[in-house]
């Protein structure tokens, strides 16, 4: 719900609700219909699984979406939920589908490291972007429910399925007569179970592929992260800005979680530990991005869980890299490169409580990050932006480091994020990987929806240039 004082907890939930209400999460582009005026909020609610109330590793969103006056703060916090405002209106790709002009929400999912103590934030170009249904356009002039879920919940955009039965109302693509042939369906097997009608395969995803020749630019519910990046541009957004936000979203947010463990840790040193974490983001119309489920552990998924194997691949390669970043201690000669680094340390004082050793680990996992494709969210030479959140100590490590030009420009995102887009694509390539080249054994799948073949002669006709 926006960004959190330090140290302040509102124990009154109802005036804090208030006090949201006031404040829009995203300015509005003038003109935007799908956003009327003064719009109140919208909220979410997750339940939270174990003891732990600090991290999200949520148990499934609900579907009923809330307004400010049905919020029950006493029931919440007895039921072990969390409260998550809406993103509205949000940043949308906009293109074409099947010669229809089409808006949808998008959101990112986006691997690291964190290494806590001193804080450290790696963020990988490896990934997935998942988006609304073409469908329908977003909106939050209508009600948000289970009619229209594939609009504002994005869970499923990266899965092609044949629908048992049509949603309403038809959309321009489909012809009425189509539309009729398919819109009920059939009895199944088993009791109460509804298949698609017979011949019919049309899906509220475009997942079946990517349009890879022309940068993912054409229209897909799903893609790798440079599907954000092509977002980015359609809303005249440089990419390096859109990515430099959310670096700053989710290290605010690892900060306040520092903060937990510090506090658990009761004195004890956090500085052996670090977590591969995966987060969901999404982005505010103004490209503001904001961390709305997080997992501080690997987010696995089976071999060839996503149909399309660039997702597929682009999950694994977020969680292996992660891994292998944070081993890089045993996966790189260690004496060789910190004699390589230890003539560019800077002079330390007798007080300082930054060691050598501890420079050299950081210029030994900031080499190792470059290579395998990361962006370096935290230190980073904007850390003046994050000063009130930052511990002290953090922010002096950040600023020796900034101070003695040890930040490697090619892996900071305003600066040099096109070098972690280069190796991740690089490291996409089927040669690089041993099991005939093929991470997960994920090979390309024969077109599941009837609409594929009609959504790649677009692609093809247009040159993706919607």
């Amino acid at each position: 719900m926006g960004e959190a004082t330090p140290g302040v907890f509102v124990p009154d939930y109802e005036q804090l609700l208030q006090a949201e209400e006031a404040v829009p999460i995203a300015v509005s582009a003038s003109g935007n219909e799908a956003h009327p005026a003064n719009a109140p909020p919208l909220w979410l609610v997750r339940t939270l699984r174990g003891r732990n109330r600090v991290i999200a590793a949520g148990a499934g969103m609900r579907f009923e979406v809330l307004p400010t006056s049905r919020v029950q703060p006493a029931r919440l916090q007895a039921g072990k939920s969390l409260l998550l405002r809406f993103l509205d209106p949000p940043l949308l790709q906009r293109g074409v589908y099947l010669g229809t002009p089409v808006a949808t929400r998008f959101e990112a999912r986006i691997h690291g490291l964190v290494q806590w103590q001193p804080l450290r934030v790696w963020i990988s170009g490896h990934g997935f972007a998942r988006s609304g249904s073409p469908w329908w356009n977003y909106s939050t002039a209508t009600t948000l429910d289970e009619s229209n879920r594939a609009m504002w919940e994005l869970s499923f955009a990266p899965d092609p399925a044949c629908l048992s039965a049509l949603p309403r109302p038809r959309p321009p693509w489909l012809s009425a007569e189509r539309y009729e042939a398919c819109k009920a369906g059939r009895e199944g097997r088993r009791k109460g179970e509804t298949m698609p009608a017979e011949g019919c395969c049309i899906c509220l995803q475009v997942a079946d592929r990517l349009d890879t020749e022309h940068g993912e630019r054409g229209f897909a519910t799903t893609g790798t992260l440079r599907k954000v990046e092509q977002i980015a541009r359609q809303n005249g957004i440089a990419p390096g800005v859109l990515w430099r936000n959310a670096d700053d979203a989710i290290v605010r947010f690892l900060m306040m979680q520092q903060r937990a463990f510090a506090q658990e840790a009761n004195g004890s040193s956090l500085s052996r530990w670090q977590s591969p974490f995966s987060v969901d983001v999404a982005f505010g119309s103004d490209g503001k991005a904001w961390v709305y489920d997080s997992h501080l552990l690997p987010t696995w998924k089976r071999p060839a869980h996503w149909r399309q194997w660039l997702v597929d691949r682009g999950n694994a390669l977020g969680l292996y890299a992660s891994m292998m970043l944070g081993m890089s201690h045993v996966l790189t000669p260690v004496d060789e490169v910190d004699e390589l680094h230890r003539p560019f340390l800077p002079s330390l004082g007798n007080d300082s409580r930054v060691s050598a050793p501890l420079l050299l680990e950081f210029l030994r996992d900031q080499g190792f990050a470059s290579v395998l494709g990361f962006r370096r969210a935290w230190p980073s030479p904007q850390s003046s932006r994050l000063e009130r959140v930052a511990s002290p100590q953090d922010a002096e490590f950040a600023a020796l480091l900034e101070r003695s030009g040890l930040l490697l420009p090619s892996v900071d995102a305003l600066k040099g994020g096109c070098n972690a887009r280069r190796r991740a694509d690089l490291l996409l390539r089927e040669t690089i990987w041993p099991f005939g080249g093929r991470l997960y054994a994920n090979v390309t799948q024969p077109p599941l929806c009837e609409h594929t073949a009609r959504v790649l002669e677009e692609w093809g006709r247009s040159g993706s240039g919607n």
